[in-house]
């Protein structure tokens, strides 16, 4: 093999390779979160529980993060009303108060972890 089919056979590999790093890094930055600092109801429907004031869409979605960052220290539940199955990419639990977080399920709805990263 000549060096210059080589040096284009590497070239090709290293363009690939950037294409493929380059996805990477901005896949994240379309993913959705919606954080839950709670204070109205216990419902995920309830738009005054979220940070941006609107409730993530009924049945979720599998780019989707759940994010419970409670506002205030008291315990707290927060329950599922917004589809069967709920799909969610993620769940993240930052609870800094000092009761406890309960995450529930109105009657026949679930979570269900999805997207790209289950298995």
């Amino acid at each position: 093999m000549k060096s210059d089919e080589r040096s284009t056979k590497r070239g090709g590999k290293v363009r690939r390779l950037i294409v493929a790093a380059s996805i990477a890094a901005i896949l994240p930055l379309l993913a959705v979160e919606e954080t839950w600092i709670g204070g109205s109801s216990s419902l995920w429907s309830g738009k005054a529980n979220w940070l941006d004031g609107s409730a993530p869409l009924a049945g979720g979605a599998t780019d989707l993060t759940l994010r419970f960052a409670p506002a205030n220290p008291n315990p707290f539940q927060a329950n599922n009303d917004l589809g069967n199955p709920f799909v969610v990419n993620r769940l993240v639990l930052a609870n800094d108060s000092t009761g406890e977080l309960t995450i529930g399920n109105m009657s026949g709805d679930s979570v269900e972890l999805g997207g790209a990263n289950a298995g």
